[in-house]
């Protein structure tokens, strides 16, 4: 399962993740991840979220984001959530993008049986059809 947090800088977003993956903890029976672009989260996760930073990685398009991504799910074959915070950050990508991505996506949730939430800091109005399929409110 995939789920989109979209809207602009500022609509409470990335607080809406930190709850949702502090929460997940609660619920999932495996693993929780968080990936952000900065160590910001450290401080409002719980302590069994594994946080990664992407600063510490030379992460410079959705294709690599996508094999970093696969790579935590090698190391950690438990892991039943990903969070993502500001995925076009993370993985310096454009919203146009997007559909290709959430395709791929879909398929590693599907292969390893994973959710995927993800934030993406645009106006609803630029989301395409396909990603409105992944829309949430929060």
């Amino acid at each position: 399962m995939i789920r989109i947090m979209m809207g602009e800088k500022g609509t409470g977003k990335t607080g809406a993740l930190i709850q949702m993956t502090n929460a997940a903890l609660d619920t999932e029976k495996g693993k929780v991840v968080c990936i952000n672009k900065g160590n910001r989260l450290s401080f409002d996760l719980k302590h069994p979220v594994r946080l990664i930073d992407t600063e510490q990685f030379e992460i410079k398009s959705l294709d690599i984001f996508l094999g970093f991504i696969e790579g935590v799910i090698a190391h950690d074959f438990d892991v039943t959530h990903i969070f993502i915070d500001s995925v076009l950050k993370c993985a310096q990508g454009s919203l146009e993008e997007m559909d290709d991505f959430l395709a791929r996506v879909e398929a590693i949730s599907e292969k390893f049986d994973i959710d995927f939430t993800i934030t993406l800091s645009a106006p609803v109005s630029a989301a395409s059809e396909n990603m409105k399929r992944y829309l949430v409110e929060f």
